[in-house]
């Protein structure tokens, strides 16, 4: 079994890490040059988080302000910097976690597994049946990992968890990270970039936990009932709505 807090943890992790390395650049900003005014660390990210006190869109403007904005114009690329990483960590987390979902609806289904694939017989022998399946549920997990955004939206939806709308948003923040490792160490990282790649990173495995637990429930646990599901899907459906003026003015910028 896999649990949502888990994954949240990790993030929170992330997001705890960058907090205290800002703070403390925050800290010797202002001891050398006290005139600067810096912005308060956002909210941190838990169950309660996302479907009691704190919004999603309050979530959004704390991460995009504390990030990107608050450093004085000669620590920028310092600024900058530090917002690449955390985006580069965010979707490292976030894929693993999404191969972590994709092997375990495995595990609870092996009859999803390609029926194509032949196993030889000597294989079979010497590892055992459940050997075999343990290693062909990891074969296709690290098979669906290595392919685009689109493509593996595809997969999980095979598996009976789509995307829906967030295959954008995940298409972007993971084409950012390959443009940070791989083309542009210096590419600009906007309060928003990060922003919308943690609340990304949020969104999609929450929904699919959710969707994942009511077919496989001795696989998956939420730790959120259904009433409190219900609510987090309507705050976050709000949300996403707001975001897609934002998110659409990003991909003409990356285009």
């Amino acid at each position: 079994m896999i649990f949502l807090n888990h994954y949240l943890q990790r993030l929170e992790s992330i997001r705890v890490q960058f907090e205290f390395a800002r703070k403390a650049i925050r800290g010797f900003i202002e001891h050398t040059e006290p005139e600067t005014v810096m912005p308060s660390a956002p909210p941190a990210i838990t169950l309660a988080s996302l479907f009691g006190g704190t919004s999603v869109e309050e979530m959004l403007t704390a991460t995009m302000e504390f990030a990107k904005g608050g450093f004085p114009d000669k620590h920028k690329k310092l600024e900058n910097r530090l917002a690449q990483n955390e985006v580069v960590l965010i979707v490292a987390v976030f894929e693993d976690q999404m191969k972590a979902i994709h092997r375990e609806v495995l595990r609870q289904n092996p009859s999803l597994l390609n029926p194509d694939r032949e196993i030889k017989l000597g294989k079979l022998i010497a590892l055992r049946e459940q050997k075999v399946i343990q290693d062909e549920i990891e074969f296709a997990v690290q098979v669906l990992d290595r392919k685009s955004v689109e493509d593996r939206a595809k997969g999980f939806a095979k598996l009976g968890l789509p995307w829906g709308t967030r295959i954008e948003p995940a298409r972007y923040m993971t084409n950012l990270r390959n443009r940070i490792l791989h083309e542009d160490i210096d590419v600009e990282v906007s309060g928003l970039d990060l922003s919308m790649a943690m609340i990304t990173a949020v969104i999609l495995p929450l929904d699919l936990y959710f969707r994942a637990e009511q077919l496989y429930p001795s696989g998956f646990d939420s730790g959120i009932s259904q009433d409190e599901q219900e609510q987090t899907k309507a705050v976050v459906q709000k949300a996403m709505k707001k975001r897609e003026p934002q998110q659409s003015k990003l991909d003409k910028g990356e285009q």
